[in-house]
């Protein structure tokens, strides 16, 4: 199940489009309503609804709730999309990447406990790795080549948490969580 959000409402949605609770908010005079819609398609929810009245703090926690899971979502794509800088270059973030990566630096902490030379270039079936980068370069991939990219994953990962926090934490005391731009302040991803 996810959420869909909007300036006026946010739907609770399955997988399938399928509407579990759709709100949407109006204003009635000097009331604030929550129209809520039966399980029904996202299309034909707000053909059948019934109203009631929220407080000013009821309708601001599901505006935090909504921008938060947005808040979210920019932090996961970021995570596993933007990739992360080392040794001069950027490197992919994907989850195959970070296995592949993972694997490259175990290989390198081999290295490590038996005195083993960090700085030539791995070799697999006799021919020599060469990694591919984020601006389609090709890099020779060492000990201490792996060894950096498993840190800068960790310092974006961090640094991109701390930033979602942040937003959450600013967004949540702000007077108007929907109007809140959580568009910056995080960690540089490639392109940017």
């Amino acid at each position: 199940m996810h959420y869909r959000a909007t300036n006026t409402g946010l739907g609770f949605i399955t997988n399938d489009d399928q509407l579990v609770l759709g709100l949407s908010f109006s204003n009635v005079g000097d009331d604030v309503w929550l129209v809520t819609g039966a399980e029904e398609s996202m299309s034909t929810w707000a053909s059948r609804v019934s109203a009631i009245a929220l407080s000013n703090a009821e309708i601001k926690a599901i505006h935090v709730a909504a921008v938060w899971e947005r808040i979210k979502a920019m932090r996961e794509v970021r995570l596993d999309t933007g990739g992360y800088p080392a040794a001069g270059h950027w490197y992919n973030s994907d989850v195959r990447a970070k296995g592949e990566q993972s694997d490259l630096a175990l290989q390198a902490d081999e290295l490590v406990r038996n005195s083993g030379d960090l700085t030539a270039q791995y070799v697999t079936a006799g021919v020599p790795v060469a990694w591919k980068t984020m601006d389609n370069g090709f890099v020779p991939m060492t000990g201490n080549l792996a060894l950096a990219i498993r840190d800068a994953a960790r310092e974006q990962t961090v640094k991109t948490y701390k930033a979602a926090a942040t937003h959450q934490y600013f967004m949540t005391i702000s007077a108007d969580p929907l109007a809140y731009d959580f568009s910056t302040g995080w960690p540089a991803v490639y392109g940017e």
